[in-house]
């Protein structure tokens, strides 16, 4: 506990996601060393609990999204509410204006009526001075709106973008984590498909060894692959392997090899026996290569 407290995982996002993956991982552990192949879907149960990580990296991917839309639309409202200030420093500012020049007009009526309207002209003067500082004001007024409203939209639009890239980084590692699953998932079909095909050759060989025993391979190539003294025997088997690992795998028969080599159909079937027990010691290899991976 006093660890857990250290490493602030409770006020840390990125730290209590990669301690909830670690424990994960650690605690799946032996169960993972355990599983039975023969059951797939055991298999694919437990590698789908161990990648809830991603999901919660989507939900949290998810939460700072909203966030990310409410500080726009706040930075809307702000940009509204200076707009409407701004619209209405422009009324005061017209109103002023043609307070302005109606005092004008009257200023130079005053005028025209001689020396007894200096005291109204005078008074008239004030009044477009006054007017004068109101218009000065509103204008002064429009331009602080302005200028909040610019703040408000930079101010937002930075969290807008901040929050817009861890977004982006987590839903990387939200992809990063579906491929991985992916990966895992294909290479434990392909182990599947690799045990299901031993199951049928070890069903058929039991068949063929309950006679005789088949021929080892005599000796191997540099790919690992078994060779055969009959350069037809090893084109057979160059023909076998591609027949059981093409989309629609299916064993050729003693008569398909017979023809297709030019050899004894009885010799054929002597190559199937070998071909299968061949194929079954490589299967039978796989399975300690992976765990020694």
């Amino acid at each position: 506990m006093k660890a857990l407290d250290r490493a602030d995982v409770a006020v840390d996002s990125d730290q209590a996601l990669a301690l909830a993956r670690r424990l994960a991982t650690l605690t799946g552990a032996d169960a993972f060393a355990t599983l039975d192949y023969h059951q797939p879907d055991a298999v694919l149960t437990l590698i789908e609990n161990l990648a809830i990580t991603p999901a919660v990296q989507r939900q949290e991917a998810s939460t700072l999204t909203e966030q990310a839309q409410d500080a726009r639309l706040r930075a809307e409202a702000a940009r509204q509410e200076a707009e409407d200030a701004r619209q209405r420093a422009a009324d005061e500012l017209t109103a002023a204006r043609q307070e302005l020049d109606r005092i004008r007009q009257e200023q130079a009526g005053l005028l025209e009526q001689g020396s007894d309207a200096t005291g109204r002209a005078e008074a008239a003067r004030q009044q477009e001075a006054d007017a004068r500082q109101r218009a000065e004001a509103a204008r002064q007024d429009e331009q602080q709106a302005r200028q909040r409203a610019q703040d408000a939209i930079r101010d937002a639009q930075q969290q807008i973008d901040a929050q817009r890239q861890t977004v982006t980084d987590l839903y990387a590692a939200a992809e990063q984590a579906r491929a991985d699953y992916q990966s895992q998932a294909t290479a434990l079909r392909q182990l599947n498909g690799q045990i299901s095909e031993a199951q049928t050759l070890y069903e058929r060989l039991r068949g063929d060894l309950a006679a005789l025993n088949p021929q080892a391979p005599d000796g191997a190539a540099e790919d690992g692959e078994p060779a055969w003294k009959s350069p037809a025997k090893q084109d057979g088997w160059a023909y076998y392997r591609n027949t059981l690992s093409g989309p629609n795998p299916t064993e050729p028969t003693a008569a398909e090899l017979a023809e297709r080599f030019g050899v004894d159909p009885g010799n054929a079937r002597n190559w199937l026996r070998d071909f299968r027990a061949a194929r079954a010691t490589q299967l039978a290899a796989q399975p300690r290569a992976l765990s020694t991976a």
